[in-house]
């Protein structure tokens, strides 16, 4: 009587063993999807709608950049032409100063910034090449 119920207990054990692996040899379906030509089209749509707001954000960060290399272009050009005028020239020590500090904090900014941008856009070109 023991051993009857010692095999019946190893069989209750052993069941959730058996169904686990039947169902690693089950696979189920997946339903494929069939768009529409008009899916389809609006699905372009979209995509064109996406990239044309990833353009604008790039046309405004062109704006700011390019503003402040002229900013930088200004102030190394009336330096080398000697410009008494020029803030380098006309100046303290402690205006300078201030001036580096702020400079380094751009300069970092602008490093960031291009390390972050070029993972995207190797990242975003990897993506849309496939």
């Amino acid at each position: 009587m023991k051993r009857y119920h010692i095999l019946f207990f190893c069989a209750l054990l052993s069941m959730p063993l058996y169904f686990f692996h039947a169902q690693e040899f089950v696979k189920s379906k997946e339903k494929k999807v069939y768009p529409s030509c008009q899916q389809c089209i609006e699905l372009e749509g979209e995509i064109v709608n996406i990239v044309n707001k990833v353009l604008a954000q790039i046309i405004e960060v062109q704006k700011v950049v390019v503003d402040v290399q002229a900013d930088s272009l200004t102030l190394i050009n009336g330096y080398l032409e000697g410009d008494r005028e020029c803030f380098m020239n006309k100046s303290s020590k402690h205006e300078r100063a201030d001036l580096y500090a702020k400079k380094m904090k751009k300069k970092k900014k602008l490093e960031k910034f291009l390390r972050d941008m070029d993972e995207q856009v190797c990242s975003l070109i990897s993506c849309l090449k496939e």
